[in-house]
Parts: C-alpha cells; sequence; structure tokens
C-alpha cells in the first residue's frame, strides 16, 4: 500500500513538515524518511513557512497546530496551494480544537503522541485522496481565468465541478448551506457569468487549455 504513494509522476513524494518542537519533528522526520518519503527540511516556525512553501515544493503539508503562539498550524493551512492535501498534528484533540481544524477541510488529522502506523496511514489517506480528486478540481489552483476568486471561492468551485448540491459542498467544508449560496453568488459576479453551466463552462475551458 504503502509503496503507491511514494512516487507520483516516477518522482519521490516530497512532505513538507512545519513543528516547532525540533526534536519531535526531527523524529517525525526521520520515520517519514523510513518510510520511502523525501523530507528535505524540517520548518520550526511560523516566519519560515512561506519561504520553505516556495524552496521544497511539497506534495503533501504536515503542520502542528501549536507553533507557540508566533501563528497556528490552522492559520498557515490557509497558504498552502489548493492543490496540495496537507495534515493536521496535534497535541489536542478537544472538540474546539477539532471544529477549527475542520474548518479548513484537512486532509487528515493525527494526535500526539502517534505511533509510526498511525502517521503512515494519515499520510497514505492523504496522498490517496489527492490522487482521487476530480480532474478538474486539481487543475483550478493555476488557472489565471480563476484569479479574483478567494481560497475559500476556490473551495466551493472545486466541490461544484465534482457534481455536488449546496448540502453535499456544506457538510464537506464544514458551512452552511447559505454561506455555500453566499459564496456561489460572488464567484458568479465575479466570473461574471450567470449561470451554473456557464461557470462550468468557462473551468472547462480554462482547464482545458493549462493542459
Amino acid at each position: 500500500m504503502l509503496g503507491t504513494s511514494m512516487e507520483r509522476d516516477g518522482k519521490s513524494v516530497t512532505i513538507l513538515l512545519i513543528d516547532d518542537e525540533e526534536p519531535v519533528a526531527k523524529a517525525v522526520q526521520a520515520t517519514l524518511r523510513t518510510l520511502g518519503y523525501r523530507v528535505p527540511e524540517v520548518v520550526t516556525s511560523a516566519g519560515a513557512f512561506d519561504a520553505a512553501l516556495d524552496r521544497v515544493h511539497p506534495d503533501l503539508v504536515l503542520l502542528d497546530i501549536d507553533l507557540g503562539g508566533e501563528a497556528t498550524g490552522i492559520e498557515l493551512a490557509g497558504r498552502v496551494p489548493l492543490h496540495v492535501p496537507f495534515v493536521f498534528l496535534s497535541a489536542h484533540a478537544d472538540d474546539r480544537t477539532l471544529g477549527l481544524a475542520g474548518e479548513r477541510r484537512p486532509a487528515g488529522f493525527v494526535v500526539k503522541p502517534f505511533e509510526r502506523a498511525q502517521l503512515a496511514a494519515a499520510v497514505e489517506m492523504a496522498l490517496a485522496g489527492r490522487r482521487s480528486s476530480p480532474d478538474g478540481a486539481s487543475a483550478l489552483a493555476d488557472v489565471p481565468e480563476l484569479a479574483p476568486l478567494s481560497r475559500r471561492e476556490r473551495e466551493v468551485l472545486e466541490q461544484l465541478v465534482a457534481h455536488k448540491r449546496a448540502p453535499a459542498i456544506a457538510k464537506a467544508l464544514f458551512i452552511s448551506q447559505h454561506t455555500v449560496r453566499n459564496h456561489l453568488k460572488k464567484i458568479f459576479s465575479k466570473l461574471e457569468v450567470r449561470s451554473q453551466q456557464e461557470l462550468l463552462d468557462l473551468v472547462t475551458n480554462a482547464a482545458t487549455k493549462r493542459r
């Protein structure tokens, strides 16, 4: 099972890890490497995160939620490229933490301390979810025509491209149906389309040009 995730398009899967507890981070890095993943560096501060994203171009990001007050992993999740899955790491699994984390739509959540098998399974499932994403959705991250949209609006659009209706979109994104409809109104306005079919045609044509 793990062998299928360690390569993508013939290249080793690259993981970016951010955790302010350096000894823990180094241990996680070592574990991931024994599983066959490429983990070129460990980020130990929120301030270094953006630069590391640009250097590493990861296939997956592991984010510790508690980063010592500088910023939280939940906040940093908003900076992860839309097409890159991320998994939260945390020593806390209370309802409030899980609720806030869920709003970011992580590909997984691992509670510390964790066993090697738990980490391996979370990474594998996150990567498997990425591979199974609809073609249109995975192509949206760098489509110039969609530049006016916010991250959340793109997430709603991804769900729409996957042929989901408002109730399913709301459930997937941990938001209300009313909020989904408000996002769709903004998407229609920003992209200057008048119908859902016109919107989907725009996305399809734009994605096709990128291939």
